[in-house]
């Protein structure tokens, strides 16, 4: 690692994408206990989490007509993936895009 490297890195420690707390270079301790990933059984349309394997759809989408066809999700979208979610898209944090992307290219491969 070059020396502008390290004093970026001194300066702007890495976060965990999470809660933001510094010195994380991917999700911290306390967050990955936090953290529910979505497994099968899942809705065919959004890929919310459903509770029979022999249900396609969930409430939301067997009720409402979706403008898409069809959306996966990684994480539950409750606690700290919420409160990350929203500061990504609301308050510009982009630097929790990289970690994002490979979050979802990892679940991709697996």
């Amino acid at each position: 690692m070059n020396i502008v490297k390290k004093g970026l890195k001194i300066l702007y420690p890495p976060v965990c994408p999470f809660c933001e707390a510094a010195g994380a270079e991917t999700v911290c301790v306390k967050c990955a206990a936090e953290v529910n990933y979505i497994s099968e059984p899942r809705c065919k349309k959004c890929g919310k989490p459903v509770r029979l394997a022999q249900q396609e759809y969930c409430r939301d989408c067997r009720d409402s007509g979706k403008a898409f066809e069809c959306g996966r999700n990684l994480w539950v979208h409750r606690g700290v993936v919420s409160d990350s979610l929203y500061r990504f898209k609301y308050h510009d944090r982009r630097i929790n895009a990289n970690f994002m992307r490979l979050s979802w290219r990892i679940n991709i491969v697996i």
